[in-house]
């Protein structure tokens, strides 16, 4: 169990990481509407930031054991879909249309999701609370991106 945990949080760092990649590609793609990517791409830096926290205390042996990975099949899923996405954006294949579709897909998929159940789990853990605190101002990325499509037309 030990390992499998180990090995879905580094994929998990690994989604975070790109997808921050990913919105920072779309800041310099777009800037009629650069402010928004550039939010989206520092909330994933510290999505990142944070895991790289976790994977350290799990290291430590101090995350509690409830946090149960997914399958890590279903979170190499949501790398490949990342990984297939920043190759297409740096073939400058994509439309403001396109990066949005790309971004709700990476956020409504199994590695987004796990996180975003981890960080929000009730526990009386202080190692997890703290860093659920991290995360608190966080808004569920896929209705930013709804929300902002809406208002924007896109």
């Amino acid at each position: 169990m030990h390992k499998e945990m180990s090995e879905s949080l580094g994929v998990c760092i690994k989604i975070e990481a790109m997808t921050a990649e990913i919105y920072h590609a779309f800041n310099r793609l777009f800037p009629q509407v650069k402010d928004f990517w550039y939010d989206l791409a520092l909330s994933e830096e510290n999505h990142t930031n944070i895991l790289l926290v976790a994977a350290g205390l799990h290291r430590a042996r101090k995350l509690t054991e409830y946090i149960v990975s997914p399958s890590l099949s279903n979170i190499q899923e949501t790398f490949t879909l990342v990984s297939d996405s920043r190759k297409r954006i740096g073939a400058n294949n994509v439309s403001i249309k396109d990066a949005f579709e790309i971004a709700l897909q990476i956020e409504n998929s199994t590695g987004e999701d796990y996180f975003q159940q981890v960080m929000r789990q009730e526990t009386d853990s202080e190692v997890i609370l703290g860093l659920q605190k991290l995360l608190v101002s966080e808004q569920l990325h896929s209705v930013k991106i709804q929300d902002f499509m809406k208002t924007h037309r896109f």
